[in-house]
């Protein structure tokens, strides 16, 4: 056995260890791992990292899997008081598009979108999912996140919501002849 089929066979236990193999998604071969070698590094500037997964693309894939694997030790840093809290709608199979960069996102897969919670702070090296904080961080994200919606409900009233414009509203619906049961 060559040291080259060793190093390929090396790198796809790794790949193997992160569930590619119990997905739906089909696991890269050892030929296509060894492409991913060969890429060159752009080395992002720390501020660029911060951004990520946004600006991937300038990673080398075999970087950017580092990256990936590394978002779970990223949670753990996170303090939510001070934490930046994002929202975005993303593939929730694939929150960072590693699948997608990889091409093995199945056709019947390509349109699962839905939100997805994002969160980052000095350090984290870009932005880490919800589902990749720890369940206590995770618990005190939503109660803060709860906490500065309601705050923000109650500073910035809803007409749905505030009883003045709701009464304004039926007594110009009224004056109109509107009939409002």
């Amino acid at each position: 056995m060559t040291s080259k089929s060793k190093s390929t066979e090396d790198r796809a236990r790794w790949f193997m260890s992160f569930g590619f193999a119990a997905s739906p998604f089909q696991p890269l071969t050892p030929e296509a791992l060894d492409e991913l070698m060969e890429e060159v590094s752009n080395n992002l500037t720390a501020e660029e990292m911060q951004d990520m997964p946004w600006g991937s693309e300038n990673l080398t894939t075999i970087e950017f899997l580092y990256w990936y694997a590394s978002r779970k030790a990223a949670g753990k840093t996170i303090d939510v008081k001070t934490c930046e809290i994002s929202v975005w709608h993303c593939h929730w199979h694939d929150v960072y598009g590693l699948l997608d960069r990889l091409n093995l996102i199945p056709d019947n897969y390509s349109d699962c979108i839905g939100k997805e919670v994002f969160v980052r702070a000095p350090g984290s090296n870009g932005w880490v999912a919800i589902d990749d904080l720890p369940s206590t961080i995770a618990k005190k994200l939503k109660v803060r996140m709860d906490r500065e919606r309601e705050a923000y409900r109650k500073a910035n009233p809803s007409p749905q919501h505030d009883p003045r414009v709701a009464a304004e509203t039926l007594r110009i619906l009224e004056a109109a002849g509107v009939k409002v049961s």
